[in-house]
């Protein structure tokens, strides 16, 4: 049947109960104050809880308040033995958090009626715990599961873009450079014109290198230079910047130690952040503020630092408890749909990690905290 803990300083009425309820093959332990009731409670975590309410150490009342306010007690049901049978009283038991109460002197079939009720809101209260841990874990693997189909298919896409787009373009800079070294023209406008060709062949190359990199996961594990990612991040939104009057100051540590874990994952943390930066800068009147800053640094001997700060500050009370949640954005836009900060605390979280920041009058910052 089920655990019961009784508890009265009463040995005679604790050894009464306690033979009533072993009768139906219920599994008794006994306590004689309210201190050992507690620290009982904690330790076997019965289904229910006899507790008288007079005892001279620890009385009923307060052992209750403090099993309900204990995070592994809280939702066993407990009973209350009293002898006080006034209204009053009897309220001020359940406001503790009691789920029931029986009267001294004690009927044997009321109190196996009653124990078995609240063995029943037990049962189905751990029943419905875990139908809730099931549900969070299925909706928790059903996450994983697409972001890993998305991030494959993501890769996949890149590696044929990528294919597709490098063949002909290395043919055009290849081309570029023949012309342009070989002496078919003395044209000089068309002989810039092939040096302007041939350059921008080499930086579409490399946006596309860079764009593969943050596509593709390398498998969790592998050396990742944090420089390198960080570089291919800038590289994917200089366009952005140009566009949007944005400065980026970057500032990397020279001989950065390689960090273990996902490449591409790391890369779409750090191009996120980035990309929260911007948009909350772009639209800044003051020009003096539409600057961003990312730097990285080693953290002693076993962290590596990764930090993207913006000069937009003030951040209201009110966002800062919900920056990390699914779909919460501090921008007006529905093109922003305020998964970015989500995304970037569960990929840091993946690789041990965490996340730091601060909001001052004058500036916001977010920082990645990675072991190597």
């Amino acid at each position: 049947m089920g655990k019961v803990l009784v508890v009265d300083d009463d040995h005679f009425i604790a050894d009464i109960i306690s033979r009533f309820l072993s009768k139906y093959n219920h599994d008794v332990t006994k306590a004689y104050t309210g201190k050992d009731g507690v620290r009982l409670a904690i330790e076997l975590l019965p289904d229910v809880v006899l507790l008288d309410r007079m005892m001279p150490d620890m009385d009923g009342t307060k052992a209750c308040e403090i099993l309900k306010s204990n995070q592994a007690t809280k939702d066993i049901p407990v009973i209350f033995v009293t002898s006080k049978t006034e209204l009053e009283d009897l309220v001020q038991a359940l406001k503790t958090g009691a789920h029931d109460y029986i009267s001294k002197p004690i009927e044997p079939r009321e109190l196996i009626a009653r124990v078995d009720a609240a063995l029943r809101v037990k049962y189905l209260q751990d029943e419905l715990k875990d139908k809730l841990r099931i549900s969070r874990q299925l909706e928790q693997t059903k996450q994983h599961l697409m972001e890993q189909y998305m991030s494959a298919m993501f890769g996949q896409l890149a590696e044929s873009l990528m294919h597709e787009l490098n063949n002909p373009l290395m043919a055009v800079i290849g081309l570029a450079e023949l012309v342009r070294n070989r002496s078919f023209t003395r044209d000089r406008q068309l002989i810039e014109h092939m040096e302007m060709i041939h350059e921008m062949g080499l930086r579409a190359s490399a946006k596309l290198n860079s764009l593969l990199c943050i596509a593709k996961d390398n498998g969790q594990g592998l050396g990742v230079d944090v420089n390198k990612i960080v570089k291919d991040v800038v590289e994917l939104v200089n366009a952005r910047l140009l566009i949007s009057g944005v400065q980026l100051d970057l500032e990397l540590q020279e001989n950065l130690r390689e960090i273990k874990g996902n490449q591409g994952k790391l890369a779409r943390a750090i191009l996120a952040l980035v990309n929260n930066a911007i948009e909350a800068t772009e639209f800044c009147s003051n020009p003096s503020s539409k600057k961003i800053f990312v730097n990285t640094y080693q953290i002693g001997d076993e962290e590596v630092g990764i930090k993207v700060c913006d000069l937009v500050g003030n951040l209201s009370e009110d966002c800062k408890g919900k920056l990390f949640q699914p779909f919460f954005t501090t921008k007006n836009s529905s093109s922003h749909p305020g998964i970015g900060l989500y995304l970037v605390k569960n990929i840091v979280k993946e690789h041990n990690g965490k996340v730091n920041w601060g909001s001052t009058k004058d500036s916001t910052w977010f920082e990645l905290i990675l072991p190597l």
